[in-house]
């Protein structure tokens, strides 16, 4: 199989990556995944992510399988390269399990009857885990302790899910399809411990074998703080780019119920994006991204309601932009709109949720005006242009972005309800290759030029705008 022109252009930012390249997304598309999870929306985020990066052929077991028609056609229109059916996914080259700790549990026998590589993944409330093992067998000890744990459990007044039980899963989607490249690839390191997380604490951390015992109970149970649920109808979040970033964050606030979103967008859809855009399709391209997004929004929860806006940021619109919302989620990837983003914030008091991604690396960061460190503390200036490389000169792994704008997504909905401990002392950093979280104090900078004892910026600067691909998913005027 050698790729067309189309097929290069869909997944360029792929192909730009050395340890993937042509040859690499060659393979991807020859192979054959199978995920099993307990319902279609349940494992709709996964599905999506699988097809984005163009992995050739996808067989589905759920549960539930209502709505798996609509599934299928929406992934065709995403990827038309992709096949998707219901199967056993018995030759399948790769299986991803999703789902909560009981459903995980009573598939063990699936889980272990195969030999191929797997990867394990269950989230309850704002948490979860994953393993992968290089055959199915290789989960046997994890299962046991998660048969023992949930022996000792009741679970009966766990049946409802929480706000937080779909950022776990949609975060625990775009990490499970990651680790399923990189094994079909041979590329990186896979999770060799079972990789734990909290999304109320931000913590992330791999647990061994002598410490699974410990983490389990927590993982298998909700703690008093994740069962209040909070009515978000009347609240109202901007977001910044719908690209790669923008797209998971819009999907997990719509799903979350979100009453209000707003989409900034100058860009329009196009064929390049579709390895990691998951609002996006085929039958949109040539459409402004904001609509694109919407119209797939609005068919995810009727009950929101989407404000576009068809332009870029800048000195001027900004302010009468973010008036009226209560976050701002940043998924720009260009220092300029950044920069504009965080000034404009910081002199309104609007906190903003900041990420970046390059190759399979990404960052995370929250600004609460006047509470903590901004933007400018750690870099005080617009870096020069072509000293930093962007994802357009050096391609990103479809779900790097997926990973951090669901983080962003979590840490909009903690700031709307008071849940959770908000993340604005502190920046992670993410290395999918080796799938590694490393989490950064920050402090405020009394030199910073904007929030520091003697600021020299006291109103909006001068932002020079410059979009290095007109296919990256920057927000560019």
């Amino acid at each position: 199989m050698i790729l067309e022109r189309e097929q290069i252009n869909r997944y360029l930012r792929h192909i730009l990556i050395p340890e993937i390249s042509g040859p690499g997304q060659k393979k991807l598309l020859e192979s054959s995944v199978f995920i099993c999870g307990e319902t279609v929306n349940d494992s709709a985020a996964a599905v999506y992510y699988l097809a984005a990066s163009g992995i050739g052929h996808i067989c589905c077991h759920f549960d539930e399988p209502a709505g798996f028609e609509g599934l299928a056609a929406e992934i065709h229109d995403l990827n038309d390269d992709v096949s998707i059916e219901c199967s056993d996914g018995s030759r399948s080259d790769l299986r991803i399990f999703l789902g909560r700790p009981e459903f995980i549990s009573n598939k063990q026998d699936l889980i272990c009857c195969s030999r191929v590589p797997s990867v394990l993944a269950f989230y309850r409330g704002w948490k979860g885990g994953m393993q992968v093992a290089g055959d199915g067998g290789g989960l046997h000890f994890l299962l046991t302790k998660l048969s023992d744990t949930l022996a000792e459990w009741e679970l009966a007044s766990l049946a409802n899910a929480t706000n937080g039980e779909i950022f776990s899963n949609c975060v625990l989607s775009a990490l499970g399809v990651m680790e399923a490249i990189k094994l079909l690839l041979g590329i990186g390191t896979v999770i060799p411990d079972f990789l734990y997380f909290s999304l109320l604490s931000m913590e992330f951390a791999k647990v061994g074998d002598a410490e699974l015992a410990h983490k389990l109970p927590e993982l298998c149970s909700l703690s008093p703080e994740e069962c209040p649920e909070v009515n978000l109808t009347d609240r109202k979040v901007l977001i910044v780019g719908t690209g790669g970033l923008g797209s998971p964050a819009a999907y997990a606030l719509a799903l979350a119920g979100v009453g209000t979103i707003g989409l900034v967008d100058y860009d329009t859809v196009e064929i390049s994006n579709l390895n990691r855009q998951i609002l996006h399709s085929g039958s949109r391209i040539g459409m402004p991204k904001v609509a694109s997004a919407a119209l797939f929004l609005k068919r995810l929860n009727p009950a929101i309601a989407i404000n576009c806006y068809h332009t870029g940021l800048n000195k001027e619109n900004v302010f009468d932009t973010i008036a009226g919302y209560d976050v701002v989620i940043d998924a720009v990837d260009n220092f300029p709109t950044r920069f504009l983003i965080n000034d404009a914030c910081f002199f309104a008091g609007k906190p903003f949720i900041d990420a970046g991604v390059i190759r399979f690396d990404g960052t995370f960061r929250t600004v609460l005006p006047q509470q903590g460190p901004c933007y400018r503390c750690t870099l005080p200036d617009i870096p020069v242009d072509g000293s930093i490389p962007s994802c357009a000169e050096s391609g990103v792994l479809g779900p790097i972005p997926g990973i951090m704008g669901f983080i962003q997504s979590a840490e909009a909905v903690k700031l709307l309800t008071g849940e959770g401990h908000i993340l604005s002392d502190k920046m992670i950093f993410f290395d999918g290759l080796f799938s590694e979280f490393c989490t950064v104090k920050l402090s405020r900078n009394s030199a910073c030029p904007l929030c520091g004892t003697d600021p020299a910026i006291r109103e909006l600067q001068e932002y020079e705008f410059i979009c290095p691909d007109k296919a990256d998913e920057t927000n560019c005027p």
